[in-house]
């Protein structure tokens, strides 16, 4: 599988900005100009593939790193599926309650918001015995143009 193509988060400048207010966060130049070039990839991107983009702007590989897992714990960052690879792929994602469905064949990522997770928690906590605090879900599948070109 390739990296997984995303509907990019270009114009999300604002919602960046709110979201490291809100958190504390100072918004650095470095921060700046990491964001604006994740939220422009319209597909997964590898921690190497930041540091060899962000070198270009003097950027160094412990603030790539800072910053990555800084948007990730915010909600700007999400980690996706990459098959059996081992390198990390991140696409941009808008902070709340949402989830990722995953071409296995070309790697597009679309988000979606519904997962019927208050009655999931709900037999999940009957089964169990657990009392349920959060959940991430990823789905998997071949998406319209993949199905389309199979045929």
């Amino acid at each position: 599988m390739g990296h997984a193509e995303t509907d990019g988060c270009a114009g999300a400048q604002v919602e960046f900005q709110a979201v490291l207010k809100s958190a504390g966060v100072r918004l650095t130049q470095q921060r700046k100009r990491f964001w604006e070039w994740a939220a422009g990839q319209k597909r997964g991107f590898t921690i190497p593939q930041a540091l060899d983009a962000m070198r270009g702007y003097g950027i160094g590989q412990a603030t790539v790193y800072r910053n990555t897992a800084t948007l990730e714990r915010l909600g700007l960052l999400r980690r996706i599926g990459n098959g059996n690879r081992s390198d990390r792929v991140y696409c941009c994602s808008k902070p709340g309650h949402h989830h990722s469905i995953v071409c296995d064949r070309c790697g597009l990522v679309r988000e979606f918001d519904t997962c019927g997770w208050a009655l999931l928690r709900e037999l999940l906590s009957l089964q169990t015995g657990f009392e349920i605090q959060d959940h991430y879900m990823e789905v998997r599948g071949i998406c319209p143009e993949c199905q389309a070109a199979k045929r």
